[in-house]
């Protein structure tokens, strides 16, 4: 089964579909960590993209 995250930034909503259960595992960790899932989400993105930009990727 899939859960549909709905991101909104300004104006703009997208939807993500991820694993119901990675979603509720994520959930947990995320709360445990004292945040939201779309703060972590948008973090390990931003993250992803700082990396790749330094590595001369992007």
């Amino acid at each position: 089964m899939l859960t549909r995250l709905l991101f909104t930034h300004i104006m703009e909503t997208k939807t993500l579909e991820i694993d119901k259960a990675l979603y509720e595992e994520v959930q947990r960790y995320a709360s445990s960590k004292g945040t939201d899932l779309r703060t972590l989400v948008e973090t390990y993105l931003r993250s992803l993209l700082k990396n790749e930009a330094e590595e001369g990727a992007i």
